[in-house]
């Protein structure tokens, strides 16, 4: 089980998570410490996600899209955090050839409900 923490004021946000994952092989599980939950976008932005649950979307580990997604946005300047989240699932949609439609579409719908 995964615990994740999102503390906010008015100057900031504070995000935590755990470092556990449970990897499943063949009917054994196995908990691994140290797993990396929370990503920063990029060093010079305040701008972070943090995941829970499956670390896939498709078959691209999240960790892998983020660290590919970061150059695309570096140095680019937008007026709110949703432009972020936009262009991060339009990289999803159209920059990752792993990704077929419908892999996206029931992994967008499972994360979003």
């Amino acid at each position: 089980m995964t615990a994740e923490v999102a503390v906010a004021n008015k100057a900031a946000i504070a995000l935590a998570a755990d470092s556990a994952v449970t990897v499943s092989a063949q009917g054994i599980q196995k908990v691994i410490n140290g797993a990396n939950k929370r990503f920063q976008l990029d060093h010079d932005l305040p701008i972070a996600f943090m995941f829970y649950g499956n670390a896939t979307l498709g078959l691209a580990p999240v960790e892998s899209l983020l660290k590919t997604f970061r150059p695309i946005v570096r140095g680019k300047v937008v007026s709110s955090l949703s432009e972020y989240a936009d262009a991060f699932w339009a990289f999803v949609e159209t920059g990752v050839p792993e990704f077929d439609a419908a892999a996206r579409t029931a992994d967008m719908k499972r994360l979003v409900s």
